[in-house]
């Protein structure tokens, strides 16, 4: 009888310490209502609608008629303010990015709410509610700009304060490498905090645990510097990615994208050694659908429900270029004459059997080893070592064997997530997706 009190007591005290690592990434306006004269209008009635949703949350103005409307998905909204007396007043076209802090004041005009004031222009993207540095990368440029990868990651790696680290030669949709190997302002790499609809996407290590597919991504941004007290658990920067809710209209994307050996060079490997160009053959191919979950004469989910999914599909066949380093054939023969490390410096070989008591030896001379002093077996185990096919990098000889290795493989990944419009004031949403 005791564990069953207290288990369903410690499961809601883990629930509510993993709700606490989360970081808000949705968007707020706050404003100040006043009437001609500048008074403050209290109690007014403002009202912020998703335009794709239909779903809207209202607040109401306070006693010094300041207003805040959070927990503001990214989207088009439209603003509302009335109050009796005063005339309707309606702002639209205001386009909220992940984290935006949008201050809108509205000044009342004397009349009745039967007439109404409505401004169409845009809202000024001049950030006076937040000191966080960052850079916004919207929708329409993820899914027009190229990626060699289709990774979203790609595109932080264009943001302002960050660099790549590492050596790869691509970055696929999913790879974890990649997208954890940057560093932020100067931070150190892999010191960086990615957050997946405001949960931590990272590993104690600081890797990333999943990337989302592209078409499944709504925003990303990268903040670089002068973050909010709600951020940590960082020693560089902040890459947040908000995925994509589905809206009244039913909406879907499908691609293919393909890479192949007849439309690329050769690489620089591959001409260094003398190789001729691998066979090189990836194809990405997928789709993305969105929209109100709907069955006629049963459900309608429009402003209420909504649901998106997105696959992505990856068929490799490569040859990409590979790197060893093999013993020159002089060196299998016991002639070290040209034996020098990276610096240019000559490597001598010593005898060990000219060791005295304190600790001297006799080089060989020439740098040369005599015949009967090699191992018979060192000689048979090299006749399965390939000859190097080209000098190799610097005067050590390294990197001397250039190959082509070969890659045949598939991958999937899926994401998937629906939302749910309790009322004004509540809204649920579910995500899942995997990688390979």
């Amino acid at each position: 009888m005791y564990w069953r009190k207290i288990v369903p007591i410690v499961w809601l005290l883990w629930f509510l310490a993993n709700i606490g690592f989360a970081q808000e990434v949705r968007a707020t306006i706050t404003g100040l209502v006043t009437d001609p004269s500048g008074a403050p209008v209290a109690g007014a009635t403002i009202t912020v609608t998703n335009v794709a949703q239909n779903a809207s949350l209202t607040v109401a103005s306070n006693e010094s008629g300041n207003y805040v409307t959070p927990f503001l998905a990214p989207g088009v909204y439209r603003l509302t303010v009335e109050q009796p007396g005063f005339k309707r007043f309606v702002r639209e076209n205001i386009i909220l990015q992940a984290q935006d802090k949008l201050r809108l004041d509205v000044k009342l005009e004397i009349g009745q709410l039967t007439e109404s004031i409505t401004v169409r222009e845009s809202v000024s993207l001049l950030q006076t509610e937040s000191a966080t540095r960052s850079q916004v990368i919207a929708n329409e440029l993820i899914s027009m700009v190229p990626t060699q990868g289709r990774n979203p990651f790609q595109l932080a790696w264009a943001a302002a304060g960050v660099i790549k680290a590492g050596d790869w030669r691509y970055l696929r949709s999913f790879d974890i490498a990649g997208t954890s190997g940057i560093s932020i302002n100067g931070g150190k790499n892999k010191e960086n905090e990615v957050l997946l609809d405001g949960i931590s996407d990272v590993r104690a290590d600081r890797t990333v645990i999943h990337v989302p597919t592209m078409e499944s991504v709504q925003e990303f941004r990268v903040l670089t510097n002068t973050y909010d007290a709600q951020y940590g658990r960082t020693g560089g920067g902040i890459v947040t990615i908000v995925t994509k809710s589905g809206t009244n209209e039913f909406h879907g994307t499908l691609f293919e994208h393909f890479q192949n050996d007849k439309l690329n060079a050769n690489t620089s490997e591959l001409n260094r050694g003398g190789q001729p160009r691998a066979p090189f053959h990836i194809n990405q191919f997928g789709f993305q659908l969105q929209g109100p979950i709907y069955v006629p004469k049963l459900y309608d989910g429009r402003n209420r429900l909504f649901w998106m999914l997105s696959y992505e599909g990856m068929r490799q066949r490569t040859g990409d270029p590979g790197a060893s380093t093999f013993p020159l054939m002089e060196w299998r023969t016991g002639d070290f004459s040209n034996l020098y490390n990276a610096q240019g410096q000559k490597v001598i070989i010593y005898d060990p059997l000219t060791t005295t008591r304190d600790g001297l030896r006799q080089p060989f001379a020439g740098n040369r080893l005599p015949a009967n002093r090699i191992s018979p077996i060192a000689l048979e185990v090299f006749k399965y070592y390939p000859p190097p096919n080209w000098e190799g990098e610097g005067p050590a000889h390294i990197n001397n064997y250039i190959y082509r290795s070969r890659w045949n493989c598939g991958f999937d990944q899926w994401i998937g997530r629906a939302d749910f419009v309790l009322n004004s004031k509540n809204t649920f949403y579910f995500r899942y997706g995997q990688n390979p």
